[in-house]
């Protein structure tokens, strides 16, 4: 009962927000905005999204750093390690390629893929979004019924005319060339289920890690924080926790010491892996996790400050 009047205040409040302040803004609005309106509006955005004020002059949490990050702390570097093909060549030359996952083809149009010489399953992805890719579990199942062929199509399209981060002011994005790229399924293990990897490091140190371990029924999925110690945060969710005498592999080990290695020089930085069947891949470089916007499983992470003067 009470989480549904939260809801309805909460929607109460955000109608308010959209007749009374013009928000939220559409992506076109948001690039015409002169920089110096950048501040205001992560106010409203911040706002909007967890009803909290933000305080720009003196950020009190991670939550708020992260919109500080956002504006007075974007570099070229960043873009480039946001870009999920060219950030392979720095993790080639920091850590090896022998971390990276395999890729078949890069391009620029859908319609350019080689799909008779790639193997029967592999992943579509984009190089300039979250989540923007798609899984080819059979590719003669898939040439050949073209409904699914076309909404695929249809929807790279669509991905490859957008900008993704403006709503957010996520502007490591911005400047990415956007471009498809096949890549490898390295997990072909799936009934055992995969495992997610996140090195939150802040100010070159490894200060929580994030395991997700995913299952084909989602009610299997499980979530573990360990701090800096590797001891296990207790998290209040849906998702269960894995059982407290969890493996500390020495894949994950592994992890959290090439993280601090990628994470030199970088206030704040989530670097995200990949394990399966025992090999360790690098996924991304995240500079603005959840783009500063805490869920209640993360809220642990948001109470930390970047022990950083800034």
């Amino acid at each position: 009962m009470k989480n549904e009047i939260i809801k309805i205040i909460n929607l109460i409040i955000n109608k308010i927000i959209k007749t009374t302040l013009n928000f939220p803004l559409t992506d076109e609005e948001i690039l015409k905005l002169p920089k110096e309106k950048y501040p205001n509006y992560l106010k409203r955005k911040y706002f909007f999204e967890l009803k909290e004020v933000l305080n720009l002059k003196n950020p009190k949490h991670v939550g708020e750093q992260i919109q500080w990050l956002k504006l007075y702390d974007n570099t070229p570097i960043k873009t480039q390690l946001t870009d999920k093909i060219l950030a392979r060549d720095w993790i080639k030359e920091k850590i090896g390629e022998e971390y990276l996952k395999p890729i078949y083809w890069i391009g620029d149009n859908f319609d350019d893929i080689p799909f008779d010489t790639l193997p029967n399953d592999f992943y579509i992805k984009t190089n300039h979004g979250c989540k923007w890719h798609m899984y080819i579990k059979d590719k003669n199942k898939f040439l050949i019924e073209k409904p699914l062929y076309n909404y695929t199509k249809n929807k790279f399209e669509t991905w490859l005319k957008k900008r993704f981060g403006i709503q957010n002011l996520e502007l490591q994005y911005l400047n990415i060339e956007p471009k498809l790229f096949i890549e490898e399924n390295v997990n072909k293990n799936k009934e055992n289920g995969n495992i997610d990897i996140e090195i939150w490091c802040f100010n070159e140190t490894v200060k929580f890690t994030r395991i997700a371990k995913y299952h084909s029924n989602p009610d299997h999925n499980q979530v573990i924080i360990y701090d800096e110690n590797l001891n296990i945060i207790k998290l209040q969710t849906n998702n269960q926790n894995m059982s407290e005498d969890f493996t500390i592999s020495n894949e994950l080990k592994k992890a959290i010491e090439l993280s601090k290695q990628l994470s030199k020089n970088f206030k704040l930085v989530r670097v995200d892996w990949f394990l399966s069947n025992g090999k360790l891949y690098f996924n991304e470089m995240t500079f603005t996790p959840c783009a500063g916007f805490f869920t209640k499983e993360m809220s642990v992470i948001k109470k930390e400050k970047i022990r950083h003067k800034i």
